[in-house]
């Protein structure tokens, strides 16, 4: 394989999780990967529908 900036690579830690990365740079030596979720640093909206308050969930600020 010939790692290229963009390309898109799965790993896994040590509990055996796999999780995506994508190269960020090619070097000589070294390839530097991005594992922060594709949507970081995004500004997301999000429409929501409030559908109930539980009273016994709240916490009362004095």
């Amino acid at each position: 394989m010939t790692p290229e900036v963009g390309m898109q690579l799965n790993m896994s830690n040590g509990s055996g999780q796999n999780f995506p990365v994508t190269i960020a740079a090619v070097k000589e030596d070294v390839v530097v990967l991005d594992a922060n979720h594709p949507l970081a640093g995004e500004d997301l909206i999000f429409d929501l529908e409030l559908v109930a308050i539980d009273a016994k969930s709240m916490i009362i600020m004095p």
